[in-house]
């Protein structure tokens, strides 16, 4: 939230807020929704705040997980 109040092109009316949406393989899955000043920078502002929240999550030390696959090769002699 305070990413979202911290941008400039985020409006202060209608408020951002975050709701979590569902449980997901490897995480709880969270949605931030926000109005902007210019709909003709919708993609450069959720760059930003994406940007912005991922290096968040690592200064707070918060991990993303990513899924993992285990891969078994066998060698079969003729």
């Amino acid at each position: 939230m305070r990413i979202a109040h911290n941008n400039p092109q985020v409006v202060e009316d209608p408020a951002p807020r975050a709701r979590f949406r569902v449980f997901g393989d490897s995480a709880l899955e969270f949605e931030l929704l926000c109005w902007i000043k210019d709909p003709a920078y919708k993609g450069l502002v959720t760059h930003e705040l994406n940007k912005t929240i991922y290096k968040s999550f690592a200064e707070e030390g918060i991990t993303i997980p990513f899924p993992q696959r285990d891969v078994h090769l066998y060698h079969k002699n003729n």
